[in-house]
């Protein structure tokens, strides 16, 4: 039987050359010098010292801000269109406002609220957090009512417009005018009924948006310096000449309250009414025009729903303000 022997040049071929390590034997070298490199790095990293969190995640654990949703929110489209186009309607200032552009800071103008928004809030709060809804319930109970009172107003002298041949254009706006008005009561009713029937935070925030800009709370324009913003926080009341009342000894009718200021006096109590009335510092009424009213001119029943709320005097309120141009401190 014949069997295979290394020659002596084949064994000194194998000590010269090195035997070849298999391709397989390769990857697996290799695969443990990887392990061994990475063993190596990971003893080496514990020593190492975190300086802190990826600065892409550095604001992962600040918590948000919460917006609060009682905070005062902007006038609707409607609440602003309609005080313009009731400026340019009814009121009888010698200036304009443009619809579109209505430059509000150069004329000194601002929307000022009967009720002001600082109790229009405290007292949806008070409903929402369950502690007391009579307050709530007034006010919205007299916006609705001074807001039809409001429209049938606008009704009328569009009727009247087009009985007596007015021109098409004072028609057309006093038209418009009732389209804004209309719209801004059913957002309001809206909202209302939504959050009484579901009292949700976006309900909520949605009602007091439009209660903010009830077209009949902030029905158009006075003075903003010297007189609104002073104001601010009281109720601010205003008055017409009255149809009804006698004149007074030097000829002018008697003034009596606007549609949402009588009514906000007859149906809100002292309670609602955080800051009182704004008066000045004769204790005379502040209107909302800038003209002050003696409360001892007034009808006795007015004066009764008068004094039911308290008195703020506001010091710094001045009965020059410019309205029309910007505002000069006098």
């Amino acid at each position: 039987m014949y069997g295979y022997q290394s020659s002596t040049a084949e064994k000194r071929h194998e000590s010269f050359f090195p035997k070849r390590t298999s391709s397989l034997e390769l990857i697996d070298n290799r695969s443990q010098s990887a392990i061994q490199r990475k063993l190596q790095n990971t003893s080496s990293s514990d020593k190492v010292i975190q300086l802190g969190p990826n600065k892409r995640h550095k604001n992962n654990n600040k918590k948000k801000k919460k917006k609060d949703p009682f905070a005062r929110p902007s006038f609707t489209a409607d609440s602003k269109k309609s005080a313009i186009l009731f400026h340019n309607t009814f009121s009888k200032h010698n200036f304009k406002f443009n619809l579109d552009k209505p430059n509000l800071k150069g004329a000194n103008a601002a929307q000022p609220h009967r009720l002001a928004w600082k109790d229009i809030a405290l007292l949806t709060k008070k409903h929402d957090q369950g502690n007391d809804s009579s307050g709530f319930n007034s006010m919205t109970q007299s916006f609705l009512s001074a807001g039809k009172k409001r429209i049938t107003r606008i009704e009328r002298r569009l009727n009247k417009y087009k009985k007596e041949g007015y021109s098409k254009r004072l028609i057309d706006l006093t038209k418009k005018l009732l389209k804004r008005a209309v719209g801004s009561h059913n957002s309001f009713e809206t909202a209302l009924n939504n959050y009484n029937g579901n009292p949700t935070q976006t309900n909520l925030t949605a009602f007091l948006k439009q209660a903010n800009s009830f077209h009949a709370n902030v029905p158009d324009y006075g003075p903003h310096f010297g007189v609104n913003q002073p104001v601010s926080a009281a109720m601010h009341l205003n008055f017409r000449r009255s149809r009804t009342r006698k004149r007074t000894p030097t000829g002018k009718r008697g003034r009596s309250p606007s549609p949402m200021s009588r009514t906000i006096l007859e149906k809100l109590s002292k309670s609602h009414v955080s800051s009182g009335i704004a008066v000045d510092s004769k204790g005379r009424i502040i209107t909302t025009s800038g003209k002050v009213i003696s409360v001892s001119s007034l009808s006795d029943e007015v004066k009764a729903h008068i004094s039911k709320f308290k008195k703020k005097r506001i010091n710094s309120f001045n009965s020059k303000a410019s309205f029309g141009s910007p505002y000069v401190k006098r």
